[in-house]
């Protein structure tokens, strides 16, 4: 039996398969929409639990046996779909706006009992950033929860029959984890009164309904599979594992995992044809096809445990090696410790435009474009940018374009890179490691408004001459009101990643 995770001195294998899928494949852009009927499906799915909590409860605690049937064959499916739908919020994959997206996540979260989707929320984009990194993902087991259940099967079958409540004790030794706030607070406060309501009108029979599929939806039950799936192995060549079969279509596709975390903008009903599409970068993938043999795989089999995973090596703890050089300099740069000063200039400095989408409707332009934010730079950096502005940082999910704003325009200084480590991508980005990386700042400069147009005419002729006058199609002018501090806010800009 393992002691400790594998260690591993690789970086997680996503974000350079993503920039490789997409450079072979660019159509699969056309993917990462938008799907507001999820909100729909996330609805009837909490009316159809509360129905069948509502008939137990007419029923009486006599018929338990069939609460604990139904549960399993109607219940688990049910509430596991909703968690799919949960998932899907948290990276904003329903509506444009992040507020909806985290209210729809509330409502999917009622028949589940507890308010999970909040905290979810939280460290599931850890998750995706830090793959692997024990101090950062929720994913990996406590050490004392890994020794506590062993690799005994009794054991292995508790621990997934109690996984939820394992679950709620990993996010305490993650950093950077901020869990109350007011959404927080509203899915507790929607959470208590939904169950309080069944209990009032439905009875402790009805509720005990509710409790049966609680525990099934991610414990022990083929879909509690899920948790093992994604990420458990014994063979270490591979880290992250996708699941075929037939309970996908229940389950809205929550097996494709390597397509989701290769490409996590795309949602749950896209991702089957993102596999179709580059069929060449998943078909030498091992996978999985059955949740039930899984399962029983995994607590029958001594060579799984919960320290069947892969760790991220501490950067302090890789062997050192040494990079070749050129003309003197190292050809790789290492920016976390201190960056490639930027050369001011007037105008464009350099110019990267990253994929922009333009949706015109009359005089009305929707813009989103697609491409890279990365970490913050540090203060040798910022430094370098031409004068005339304040400086903002601009924080999301720890991914942070600086700022400078002054004279009616915008810097961004942003960097590209090769390789993904520590730098996270959150739902709508992908971020890459800031080893090896170049700094670019681009000048925009926002043009005059007419107070005689419309406003919404104005911006649609500014956005033209942004494109005309900078040759920068990727970023529209900023509002000098715009300090956004997290993702929502920048999708309320206009902007998607």
């Amino acid at each position: 039996m393992e002691v400790a995770f594998y260690q591993s001195e690789s970086d997680q294998p996503h974000p350079g398969r993503a920039r490789a899928l997409i450079k072979a494949h660019p159509e699969v852009r056309e993917l990462m929409v938008r799907n507001p009927w999820t909100a729909l499906i996330a609805v009837s799915i909490v009316v159809l639990q509360t129905a069948i909590a509502c008939t137990m409860g007419a029923l009486g605690f006599s018929y338990w046996w069939l609460s604990l049937l139904l549960a399993f064959c109607i219940g688990a499916f049910a509430n596991h779909a909703n968690y799919v739908i949960i998932h899907d919020a948290t990276h904003n994959l329903i509506f444009r706006n992040p507020g909806w997206n985290k209210m729809v996540a509330v409502i999917a979260d009622l028949p589940n009992l507890t308010p999970g989707a909040m905290g979810f929320r939280v460290y599931h984009l850890k998750h995706h950033s830090h793959q692997g990194d024990y101090e950062w993902d929720a994913d990996l087991a406590n050490h004392w929860e890994a020794r506590l259940v062993g690799n005994k099967w009794y054991r292995k079958a508790i621990w997934l029959m109690l996984f939820p409540f394992f679950q709620v004790t990993r996010p305490p030794r993650l950093k950077a984890i901020k869990m109350w706030d007011r959404w927080f607070s509203t899915n507790l406060l929607c959470a208590i009164l939904y169950d309080v309501a069944i209990v009032y009108f439905f009875g402790w029979a009805g509720f005990l309904y509710l409790v049966f599929a609680f525990l099934f939806s991610i414990g022990l039950h083929p879909v509690g599979a899920r948790w093992i799936q994604e990420h458990y192995t014994y063979d270490f060549d591979q880290e992250t594992f996708s699941y075929y079969g037939p309970i996908n279509r229940l389950a809205l596709n929550m097996g494709y995992h390597n397509e989701h975390h290769d490409l996590p903008s795309i949602p749950w009903n896209n991702l089957p044809k993102l596999r179709t599409i580059a069929p060449e970068f998943y078909g030498n993938l091992k996978y999985h096809s059955s949740w039930s043999r899984l399962v029983l795989q995994f607590i029958f089999d001594r060579r799984y445990s919960l320290y069947s995973r892969v760790e991220r090596m501490k950067q302090n703890d890789r062997p050192q090696t040494t990079r070749e050089t050129v003309n003197g300099e190292t050809d790789n740069l290492d920016l976390s410790a201190r960056p490639r000063a930027i050369t001011p200039r007037k105008g464009v400095l350099q110019a990267a435009p990253l994929r922009l989408e333009q949706e015109r409707n009359g005089p009305n332009v929707r813009e989103r474009f697609h491409g890279i934010f990365f970490a913050g730079a540090p203060d040798d950096a910022i430094g370098a940018l031409p004068a005339g502005g304040r400086l903002h940082a601009l924080r999301i999910s720890l991914a942070a374009p600086i700022l400078a704003r002054g004279g009616g325009g915008a810097l961004l200084v942003r960097h590209f890179t090769v390789d993904a480590d520590r730098v996270p991508h959150s739902p709508v980005y992908l971020s890459l490691r800031t080893e090896d990386a170049n700094w670019e700042a681009s000048a925009l400069h926002r043009p005059r408004r007419s107070s005689r147009l419309p406003k919404r005419r104005a911006q649609a002729r500014d956005a033209a001459q942004h494109q005309r006058s900078t040759g920068l199609s990727f970023l529209r002018y900023l509002p000098s009101d715009f300090l956004a501090a997290d993702a929502g806010r920048l999708c309320r800009a206009g902007f998607r990643l």
